[in-house]
Protein backbone atom coordinates (compact mmCIF):
# COMPACT_ATOMS: atom_id res chain seq x y z
CA UNK A 1 0.00 0.00 0.00
CA UNK A 2 1.16 3.55 -0.92
CA UNK A 3 0.91 7.01 0.35
CA UNK A 4 -0.89 10.09 -1.24
CA UNK A 5 -2.19 13.25 -0.61
CA UNK A 6 -6.19 13.10 -0.38
CA UNK A 7 -6.63 16.16 -3.24
CA UNK A 8 -4.01 13.85 -6.02
CA UNK A 9 -6.27 14.05 -9.18
CA UNK A 10 -6.12 11.51 -12.48
CA UNK A 11 -3.86 13.76 -13.95
CA UNK A 12 -1.24 13.48 -11.28
CA UNK A 13 1.97 11.21 -9.77
CA UNK A 14 3.66 11.19 -7.01
CA UNK A 15 7.39 11.80 -7.66
CA UNK A 16 10.53 10.82 -4.85
CA UNK A 17 13.16 13.30 -4.86
CA UNK A 18 16.43 11.68 -2.71
CA UNK A 19 19.12 13.06 -1.49
CA UNK A 20 22.28 12.57 -0.07
CA UNK A 21 23.54 14.79 2.27
CA UNK A 22 27.44 15.29 2.15
CA UNK A 23 28.17 17.71 5.49
CA UNK A 24 26.26 19.60 7.82
CA UNK A 25 23.37 18.31 10.50
CA UNK A 26 20.90 15.68 8.99
CA UNK A 27 18.09 17.27 11.38
CA UNK A 28 18.51 20.57 9.79
CA UNK A 29 18.25 19.00 6.29
CA UNK A 30 15.06 17.35 6.34
CA UNK A 31 13.52 20.86 8.35
CA UNK A 32 13.50 22.60 5.20
CA UNK A 33 10.47 23.69 3.26
CA UNK A 34 11.10 22.38 -0.50
CA UNK A 35 8.82 22.92 -3.05
CA UNK A 36 9.21 21.54 -6.80
CA UNK A 37 7.32 23.57 -9.74
CA UNK A 38 7.16 22.60 -13.57
CA UNK A 39 7.86 24.75 -16.19
CA UNK A 40 4.20 26.34 -16.15
CA UNK A 41 5.06 27.89 -12.78
CA UNK A 42 2.52 25.03 -10.96
CA UNK A 43 3.97 24.12 -7.44
CA UNK A 44 4.12 21.12 -5.29
CA UNK A 45 5.16 20.90 -1.70
CA UNK A 46 6.13 18.63 -0.03
CA UNK A 47 3.67 15.46 1.36
CA UNK A 48 5.76 13.15 2.62
CA UNK A 49 9.36 12.93 4.28
CA UNK A 50 11.24 9.77 4.46
CA UNK A 51 14.35 9.17 6.60
CA UNK A 52 16.50 6.98 8.69
CA UNK A 53 13.57 4.61 7.80
CA UNK A 54 11.05 6.74 9.49
CA UNK A 55 7.69 8.54 7.39
CA UNK A 56 6.65 11.70 8.27
CA UNK A 57 3.42 13.29 6.58
CA UNK A 58 3.32 16.91 5.62
CA UNK A 59 0.05 16.86 4.47
CA UNK A 60 -3.45 15.22 4.95
CA UNK A 61 -2.83 11.33 3.13
CA UNK A 62 -4.69 8.79 2.04
CA UNK A 63 -3.92 5.10 1.60
CA UNK A 64 -4.12 3.76 -2.11
CA UNK A 65 -3.91 0.59 -3.51
CA UNK A 66 -0.84 0.82 -5.47
CA UNK A 67 3.05 -0.67 -4.32
CA UNK A 68 6.55 0.47 -5.29
CA UNK A 69 9.78 -0.93 -4.85
CA UNK A 70 11.63 2.37 -4.35
CA UNK A 71 13.21 2.63 -0.84
CA UNK A 72 15.84 5.09 -0.11
CA UNK A 73 19.10 4.55 0.75
CA UNK A 74 18.77 4.82 5.03
CA UNK A 75 21.50 8.05 5.00
CA UNK A 76 19.34 9.78 2.49
CA UNK A 77 16.58 12.31 2.90
CA UNK A 78 13.57 12.25 0.56
CA UNK A 79 10.86 14.39 0.08
CA UNK A 80 8.12 12.97 -1.90
CA UNK A 81 6.01 15.35 -4.36
CA UNK A 82 2.77 15.26 -6.42
CA UNK A 83 3.55 16.88 -9.79
CA UNK A 84 1.75 16.57 -13.10
CA UNK A 85 2.24 13.63 -14.89
CA UNK A 86 4.33 14.14 -18.11
CA UNK A 87 5.70 17.09 -17.20
CA UNK A 88 8.93 17.61 -19.03
CA UNK A 89 10.44 20.28 -16.87
CA UNK A 90 11.02 19.97 -12.84
CA UNK A 91 12.99 22.68 -10.66
CA UNK A 92 12.94 22.10 -6.71
CA UNK A 93 13.77 25.44 -5.03
CA UNK A 94 14.79 25.32 -1.15
CA UNK A 95 13.92 28.35 1.01
CA UNK A 96 17.52 30.29 1.04
CA UNK A 97 16.66 31.01 -3.12
CA UNK A 98 18.60 27.99 -4.19
CA UNK A 99 17.00 26.17 -7.05
CA UNK A 100 17.54 22.56 -8.58
CA UNK A 101 17.05 22.00 -11.97
CA UNK A 102 15.46 18.08 -11.28
CA UNK A 103 15.02 17.79 -15.27
CA UNK A 104 17.87 15.34 -16.03
CA UNK A 105 16.91 13.45 -13.20
CA UNK A 106 13.59 12.83 -14.15
CA UNK A 107 12.81 8.79 -14.33
CA UNK A 108 9.32 7.69 -15.03
CA UNK A 109 8.18 4.09 -13.43
CA UNK A 110 4.88 3.56 -14.45
CA UNK A 111 2.91 2.01 -11.35
CA UNK A 112 -0.83 0.94 -11.79
CA UNK A 113 -3.08 0.73 -9.38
Amino acid sequence: MGFAPVNIGAGDQVMFVEFELLAGSKEDFKSLEVTVFNGSGQKSNAFLLISNGMMQMLAKVTMKGVSSDYKPLEDNVTWVFVVPKGVDKLSLSFPMGEVVDLTPFIHVKQIEG
